[in-house]
């Protein structure tokens, strides 16, 4: 969640859960830190891009989590749909989410200088030599979601790449 380094301080949201459920754990203060006026200022806008660490794309629902952590306060389960392929660490393939998470950044964000600082697709670990298809065609369709996010959506691409619709081709 970046939302303190681009607004000074965490979703209302996410406040009112994470507050309710420390105050359920019988806690002192919130698991969430509370900013000063002083650091919020401070940290409001402060970071030069934001760095996007991106595998798969899950479903939720909502559902009670007993759990008294981060993924206890987001009162939700992840699922995958059975139609979706998957990587042999279990991470689904889900092109279109990657799409969509960069077009969210950017409509939440004001449309920040990206960098996707990690994403890919878990192989065997015996490998899989020279026939490397499927991870081929993940990154295939992962970068034609970002160029699609980019040259259709209008999510930014960095101004020393100069992309150029008449040079590339979106399946």
């Amino acid at each position: 969640m970046a939302s303190p380094l681009f607004f000074g301080d965490y979703p209302p949201v996410m406040r009112e859960f994470v507050d309710a459920a420390s105050e359920e754990e019988e806690l002192e203060s919130s698991r969430l830190p509370t900013f000063t006026r002083e650091w919020s200022e401070k940290i409001k806008g402060s970071l030069d891009f934001l760095g996007l660490n991106h595998y798969s794309t899950e479903l939720v629902k909502p559902a009670k989590n007993p759990q008294p952590d981060w993924w206890g306060d987001r009162d939700v389960r992840t699922f995958g749909n059975d139609s979706w392929d998957e990587t042999v660490s279990g991470r689904h393939v889900v092109p279109w989410g990657f799409r969509r998470m960069v077009n969210w950044i950017k409509d939440r964000y004001g449309n920040p200088d990206l960098y996707i600082t990690e994403n890919g697709y878990s192989d065997p670990e015996d490998g899989v030599g020279t026939e490397d298809t499927e991870r081929v065609d993940f990154h295939r369709q992962y970068m034609n979601e970002l160029l699609k996010a980019v040259l259709l959506d209008g999510c930014k691409d960095r101004k020393s790449t100069r992309l150029n619709s008449s040079h590339i081709t979106i399946s």
